[in-house]
């Protein structure tokens, strides 16, 4: 849309609603879903798609081994600390509002067999 000169506007009104359930595709994609958001973050994201990176890093490193599953608070002190020096170089990097953007916590819990849509 945007390589198309589409603008978007901010509205009040419901366009959609999305119920997801065991059995629709987002909720068994997994890996795929994971791959198609880093190929269009790369393309069309922030810092010339380099945010792309980040959040794959994010990803791997990360949410794949449950950092995101818990609050930060309740993680030991090695994971703190390795977590959270990530979080500020990557912060640096790229911005604290676009790390805090990170949303990929559902695909990594429905690649590791959690449910997430409930």
């Amino acid at each position: 849309m945007h390589s198309c000169g589409a603008r978007f506007r901010v509205i009040k009104d419901v366009l959609s609603v999305y119920y997801f359930t065991e059995n629709n595709l987002t909720s068994k994609a997994g890996k795929r879903v994971i791959d198609e958001m880093y190929r269009i973050t790369k393309k069309y994201g922030p810092y010339r798609g380099y945010i792309a990176d980040a959040y794959r890093i994010l990803f791997l490193l990360f949410d794949r081994k449950g950092y995101y599953d818990k609050p930060f608070s309740q993680l030991s002190v090695f994971r703190k600390i390795y977590f959270g020096a990530a979080h500020i170089v990557l912060s640096i990097l790229f911005g604290w509002k676009s790390i805090r953007a990170y949303n990929w916590n559902w695909a990594s819990k429905q690649i590791r067999g959690i449910p997430w849509y409930k």
